[in-house]
């Protein structure tokens, strides 16, 4: 059940991902990770997800929600601190 949920899950942001690459619509690419990443129980390290989340925020112009995120980031896996440097250059 939960592998299935997990497959749900990254199935709809690849190709919700694959859609944004065509159309580059931000709010709609927002919206789904937002739905799956911070509104849905997940039991994957989506590590990389939120930090595509981050960048489409600052796509966005939303750059609190953007650095509310690095945030989260950094407190989730300090060890991964340098992941998110790169999103600030």
């Amino acid at each position: 059940m939960m592998m299935r949920c997990l497959n749900s899950q990254i199935g709809r942001i690849n190709a919700d991902r694959e859609q944004y690459d065509k159309d580059k619509d931000l709010e709609k690419i927002i919206a789904v990770y937002e739905q799956v990443l911070l509104k849905e129980d997940i039991s994957w390290n989506a590590y990389n997800q939120r930090l595509a989340l981050s960048e489409y925020y600052l796509k966005a112009g939303r750059n609190n929600d953007s650095w509310g995120m690095l945030n989260q980031l950094v407190m989730l896996a300090p060890d991964m601190n340098y992941k998110t440097r790169y999103v600030l250059l």
